[in-house]
């Protein structure tokens, strides 16, 4: 399938404290989405749920902590299944869920862990500390530094630390019914999420795995990252649009700790997954300039920003957020929405951002030794002459011959198969194609017999007259 959406969103951080119910965010919903979808943006065939599932205990007993984390996740529950009713008609596998800091059980890293004795020699302690602050820098590090008190903790109970995640397990497991399994082992906790039917396949991902009450910093395991694109080398996944899913985001101010450096997307972003979709900041943002050094491929960054959280969570001045991102061809368009009400979900237009170009990607069933090659090589002549000999192809493979015609300046081919533009991107696309044969009867014709003014907006039509200028 050739265009679909997906509903992005993240932080959620139920609480029965929140006084913002399940019910009232799945109707918030329900309703804004019908209104996007008379725009024009189709219903959402998946739903992405960047982390932060329930707020978290700070409660100091440890039964007292197990009993409201519970609780969390029971309310938890109860929204993400009504959301699957609502939105894939009960359809869970549709669903892709990641788990985020919140979802870390602090009491039981701080039951893990015990002060570090120093020695009481000045240089002796000096040499000490100077091992411990090179060792926190080893992905299976056990020492941690606390402000609280100014001193070196160390992990001396492991197995127990391992636990932090067991309660975010249990949800999950649960909410799945057995159609995804969460594994405790950190170097396996990824998930795989693959819909041949749209060539898309999702990866879920633990970006918390050295997280705990003194460690804020994101990381995934590296392990855990390799075994996600060794299974990703399948056959079953030739072609696919892959798109990555954790929870932190990959930058952050000078003084603060709380996120993932992005050179660990590094190796996800060689084995060619172009999307990735976190949360944790609290503010939807999308950043298109992600790219490996001496390679062609980037991966397009987009966060979600807090849908429900308390007043006390959400950061000043940021509104609540969410994303519609939809998939059309080989472009990307995302609607971010802002609810601006203390109160209350009443959603309304943050900002749109389209244009953002995909990888070319074909059909898995004309995937074959002559036209692999081609794609890969950007040799759009042989493309088409590919797909000509397929049939049913300008039907099938729409988008890739439409790809085709632009790249070559082909414009009566272009014009003749996509007839008069139905949206914004495509009617500019149109016009620029119009442009680059530096024929101004031409562009002022097509603009006049094939652009509906109805159908776009105001500042499109002004970026269509600039375009025109520089014929």
């Amino acid at each position: 399938m050739d265009r679909f959406s997906i509903l992005h969103i993240s932080d959620l951080h139920r609480s029965i404290a929140n006084h913002i119910s399940n019910d009232e965010i799945i109707n918030s919903l329900m309703e804004d989405i019908d209104t996007c979808a008379k725009e024009g943006t189709p219903k959402p065939s998946f739903v992405v749920v960047s982390g932060d599932i329930i707020l978290g205990s700070t409660q100091p007993q440890e039964d007292k902590a197990i009993d409201e984390i519970k609780k969390q996740y029971k309310e938890a529950d109860e929204l993400l299944n009504d959301l699957c009713k609502a939105f894939l008609s009960g359809n869970k596998e549709r669903m892709i869920i990641v788990p985020g800091n919140h979802d870390v059980c602090h009491w039981i890293s701080r039951r893990s862990m015990e002060m570090c004795s120093m020695p009481a020699d000045e240089t002796e302690k000096l040499n000490e500390m100077k091992e411990m602050i090179k060792s926190m820098d080893d992905e299976n590090g056990t020492i941690r530094w606390s402000w609280e008190d100014f001193s070196f903790h160390k992990i001396v109970d492991l197995p127990l630390y391992n636990m932090r995640l067991n309660e975010f397990i249990s949800f999950y497991n649960n909410f799945y019914e057995g159609q995804q399994i969460y594994k405790e082992l950190r170097e396996e906790q990824f998930t795989t999420h693959d819909f041949p039917e749209y060539g898309t396949t999702f990866v879920g991902f633990n970006s918390c795995y050295m997280l705990d009450h003194y460690n804020k910093t994101g990381r995934i395991n590296r392990d855990c990252i390799n075994r996600a694109i060794r299974n990703m080398r399948s056959s079953q996944f030739t072609n696919r649009l892959k798109i990555a899913v954790w929870h932190h985001n990959t930058s952050g101010h000078p003084h603060e700790s709380d996120y993932m450096c992005s050179d660990i997307l590094l190796p996800l972003v060689n084995a060619g997954f172009s999307i990735g979709l976190h949360g944790h900041k609290h503010i939807s943002d999308i950043y298109n300039d992600y790219v490996q050094a001496g390679m062609d491929k980037k991966m397009t960054l987009i966060s979600a920003g807090s849908l429900c959280a308390g007043e006390k969570q959400y950061r000043f001045a940021i509104p609540r957020m969410y994303n519609i991102i939809e998939k059309y061809g080989n472009r990307l368009y995302i609607k971010v929405r802002s609810s601006t009400h203390k109160e209350h979900l009443l959603w309304e237009k943050y900002r749109n951002i389209d244009y953002i170009p995909l990888p070319l990607i074909s059909d898995d069933s004309i995937m074959d030794e002559d036209l692999l090659p081609l794609i890969n090589a950007r040799d759009y002549a042989g493309i088409l002459d590919k797909l000509s000999r397929i049939d049913e192809s300008r039907m099938r493979f729409r988008e890739l011959w439409l790809e085709c015609y632009f790249e070559l300046i082909m414009f009566d081919e272009y014009s003749d198969l996509i007839g008069k533009p139905e949206n914004d991107e495509a009617a500019v696309k149109l016009m620029t194609l119009a442009a680059k044969k530096q024929d101004r009867v031409l562009f002022d014709v097509t603009l006049e017999n094939q652009i509906d003014a109805e159908l776009i907006t105001p500042s499109t039509l002004k970026i269509i007259n600039e375009i025109g200028r520089g014929i």
